[in-house]
């Protein structure tokens, strides 16, 4: 695993603000967000495919909406991820989050 993250996201909808919040990105160039839906207390596992270059991370989502492919792009600062996510995403309820490594 290169990195284990726990989000302090600059803001939180309900559907993100409660429990945890983590991300992985794996060796194997594979990912995963894990949230808790705080009205079912279920975690809620997304994941997909990513590559880093010159601290950029572009993340391929397997999810996707009918109104087109889910995207987000990733900034490597240090030891924090800033992740801005397409407007899909972002209409599915995603929102921009700064995601701090754990060690």
């Amino acid at each position: 695993m290169i990195a284990s993250l726990t989000t302090q996201a600059r803001r939180l909808q309900s559907a993100t603000a409660q429990g945890r919040h983590v991300s992985r990105l794996y060796d194997n160039g594979t990912f995963e967000l894990q949230l808790v839906d705080p009205s079912s207390g279920k975690i809620l596992v997304y994941s997909g495919r990513y590559a880093e270059v010159s601290g950029v991370v572009n993340l391929d989502w397997d999810d996707s909406s009918t109104a087109g492919p889910w995207g987000a792009t990733g900034t490597v600062d240090g030891t924090s991820l800033t992740v801005q996510y397409n407007l899909i995403m972002q209409l599915t309820g995603f929102e921009n989050a700064l995601y701090r490594l754990v060690p």
